[in-house]
C-alpha cells in the first residue's frame, strides 16, 4: 500500500533565478516560498509531529519549450536538540533537467514537463536514496528522493547552466510505501 497525497506546487510563483544560493547552517529556521514542512499534517505530510515521509516524489517542470534545460538542488535540512537550534543542510540531490514536448498547459500556458533527468551532486548519488524515471519518447519523467529524515525540504533553481528555459518549478508530494 502507497500513501497517496495530491501533488503541491514547491513555489507559488515559478522561478527565474540565474544561480544557486549557498545553503548555510543557521539558528534561523528556514522558511521561506521553497520550503516545504514534511511534519505540516495539514498539507498530509506528516503522520504526528516527529514523523516524515521516508521520499518525496518530484515532477519539475518549466516554460519555453521541448529540450530547454535548467538545474534544480533537493536540500534537506534538519535541527539540533540545542536550545537554541541550528538548522543543518544536506544536499539531497542535485539534477539537471531536459523538458519535453509534453505540454502542461493546464498547470499554465507555455509550461512543459521534463523527460530527462541527469543526478549531478548530492547524498542520494547512491542508488538506494534515488530513482530516476528518464523518458526518451517525450513522457514525463520524475524523481523519487529519499528524506533521510529531513524535516525540511528547499528546492534552489538555476538557469544559468540552462538553455533557453525561460521559468522553473517543481511539484511535490509525500511518498511512503506502508
Amino acid at each position: 500500500m502507497a500513501l497517496c497525497v495530491p501533488f503541491k506546487h514547491v513555489l507559488s510563483t515559478n522561478s527565474t533565478s540565474t544561480g544557486f544560493t549557498a545553503q548555510n547552517a543557521t539558528t534561523t529556521k528556514p522558511a521561506t516560498d521553497a520550503v516545504i514542512d514534511l511534519t505540516d499534517r495539514d498539507n498530509g505530510w506528516g503522520l504526528h509531529s516527529a514523523d516524515v515521509p521516508p521520499y518525496v516524489q518530484l515532477i519539475p517542470f518549466g516554460t519555453n519549450g521541448d529540450n530547454d534545460t535548467f538545474d534544480m538542488r533537493v536540500y534537506g535540512w534538519s535541527r539540533t536538540e540545542a536550545a537554541t537550534p541550528v538548522w543543518i543542510p544536506t544536499l539531497l540531490a542535485d539534477v539537471s533537467l531536459i523538458l519535453s514536448a509534453i505540454t502542461a498547459t493546464p498547470i499554465a500556458a507555455d509550461t512543459f514537463l521534463i523527460d530527462s533527468v541527469t543526478l549531478n551532486d548530492g547524498f542520494a548519488s547512491a542508488p538506494q536514496w534515488l530513482h530516476i524515471q528518464n523518458h526518451s519518447e517525450d513522457l514525463a519523467a520524475c524523481i523519487i528522493v529519499h528524506t533521510l529524515g529531513s524535516q525540511l525540504l528547499s528546492f534552489d533553481f538555476d538557469l544559468a547552466g540552462g538553455q533557453e528555459a525561460a521559468s522553473m518549478n517543481c511539484l511535490v508530494r509525500p511518498f511512503t510505501i506502508h
